[in-house]
Parts: structure tokens; C-alpha cells; sequence
């Protein structure tokens, strides 16, 4: 279960790869998307070149590397081989845990101030 935080944003640490990443959870994300800062973090490596997919973000169009995650976890929840976009440098200020981890659980709501996960 996740609380909304003061500006009704849900946040939730998970694990990709093994590494910890904090998310905001986005229903209107078709896939998950990290920053390049994030992907090099947790080992990610992702060539100049793999940058071949456009998409929509809040500040216009960028080219994205399209990856495939090979586990994600949150809570007890673990999905294998999530599909994922990689953002380039400075277009994307948090990393979002979109539809291609969520469409992939038991199911999801929100009542309130609050989202249930179901794995």
C-alpha cells in the first residue's frame, strides 16, 4: 500500500536489478522510464546510438533508448523482462514506474490518498 505524498504523487522504492531506484508511480506511462543518471547507476549500460524510440515527455519529444529490464520488484511484487525506456541526460527529474511493470500485476487501485498493489 502506498500514500500519497502532500502534492498527491505515489513514491515507491523498488529494486531493478537488485539496485534500489525510487519511483513515481504513473498509470499514464506506457512503459517505465529511468533518467540516464539512474541507468548508470544501477549498471545499465545504454550506447549514444540505442537512443531510437521518440517520446512524449512533459518539456516536448525526445529520443529514448528502448531496454528491457530484466527484473523489477516492488513489495513482494517481482516482474521478469519489464520493457523500459532510458531518457537522455536532464529529461526526466524522477523515474517513473509506468504500465509495462503495473499492467503486469494482479490489479491496482486507489481508494482516497492511498494505492494498493497487488502482486
Amino acid at each position: 500500500m502506498l500514500e500519497a505524498d502532500a502534492s498527491g504523487h505515489y513514491l515507491v522504492d523498488a529494486s531493478v536489478d537488485g539496485r534500489p531506484v525510487r519511483f513515481v508511480v504513473d498509470t499514464g506511462a506506457t512503459r517505465v522510464a529511468l533518467s540516464a543518471e539512474t541507468a548508470r547507476r544501477i549498471g545499465l549500460a545504454v550506447d549514444r546510438s540505442a537512443f531510437t524510440a521518440l517520446t512524449r515527455t512533459a518539456n516536448g519529444t525526445v529520443a529514448a533508448a528502448p531496454v528491457v529490464i530484466s527484473e523489477v520488484r516492488v513489495g513482494g511484487a517481482r516482474i521478469a523482462d519489464v520493457d523500459a525506456l532510458v531518457l537522455p541526460e536532464g529529461a526526466l527529474d524522477v523515474d517513473l514506474l509506468g504500465m509495462s511493470f503495473l499492467s503486469r500485476l494482479a490489479g491496482f487501485r486507489v481508494s482516497g490518498r492511498q494505492m494498493v498493489l497487488s502482486p
